[in-house]
């Protein structure tokens, strides 16, 4: 009668620290060419290596026969690692064409990835960002996933809207401009469906920013872009104009003897 030893068996995973809902390879290993194994119902007995979901803390034990037909038993306990807490996004500052949003920042984390209304994401660093060119009174949403964490937990969304401004319309009234000697400051001219809130000019030749004078002869010769600024709270309107400057025509006479 010949007496075989027992094959020294035992059980290899390719991750043993796995998040929760990973799925782990584990491969039977022996000293001795491996005749059959049963997996005790994690998977079809026979196959090697198998996959098992890890979701909770998971012992896989098999019964590994070498070709002896000699058994042994093999088990390997795996504790999957929680999710890392999502941030928690709040809503910042808006105003009538931009979004700011604010997150929680979440341990360990190396950046985040954001995506502004499902398009193309981008990696930041910062627990915050600023989304702009907007209308007034529009729903942006966010998209942010901590990036560097081992296990990420799931990308935290929400919504935040840009202020509601009325609808307002500016327009200079431009008239050109001959430049002489005698040509003296002018104050500037606009139309506005809404009258509230405050006005401001700006450009080159604007010497009264609040009540829009205009010097040809500060601008000189030459097209100037001027802008006019209607500001309420955090609603800002714009409306600019070319205002042309035309230096003074000379003559010339030329005489014939008759």
């Amino acid at each position: 009668m010949e007496i075989f030893p027992l094959p020294v068996v035992s059980l290899t995973v390719d991750n043993n620290t796995p998040c929760s809902g990973e799925t782990v390879t584990i491969t039977a290993v022996s000293n001795e060419p491996i005749q059959n194994i049963n997996w005790n119902g994690a998977a079809p007995n026979g196959q090697n290596p198998i996959t098992v979901p890890i979701n909770n803390t998971t012992t896989i034990t098999a019964e590994i026969t070498s070709s002896s037909f000699c058994s042994n038993t093999a088990s390997v306990t795996l504790q999957p690692q929680a999710a890392t807490a999502s941030p928690v996004i709040n809503c910042g500052n808006s105003t009538a064409t931009s979004v700011e949003f604010l997150w929680s920042a979440v341990a360990g984390a190396t950046g985040y990835e954001v995506s502004i209304n499902g398009n193309t994401p981008e990696v930041v660093t910062a627990t915050s960002y600023l989304a702009t060119g907007f209308s007034s009174n529009t729903q942006v949403s966010i998209s942010v996933t901590p990036l560097g964490v081992n296990c990420p937990g799931a990308a935290t969304s929400a919504i935040c809207s840009t202020l509601t401004c009325p609808d307002a319309e500016l327009s200079i009234t431009v008239l050109p401009i001959c430049l002489s000697a005698s040509t003296v400051d002018i104050n500037l001219s606009y139309t506005s469906t809404v009258n509230t809130g405050t006005f401001t000019w700006s450009g080159v030749g604007i010497v009264d920013p609040v009540n829009g004078t205009f010097s040809p002869t500060l601008a000189g010769v030459g097209s100037h872009t001027i802008t006019l600024t209607r500001s309420e709270g955090a609603c800002v309107y714009t409306d600019t104009a070319e205002i042309v400057v035309h230096g003074t025509p000379t003559s010339t006479f030329t005489f014939s003897e008759a």
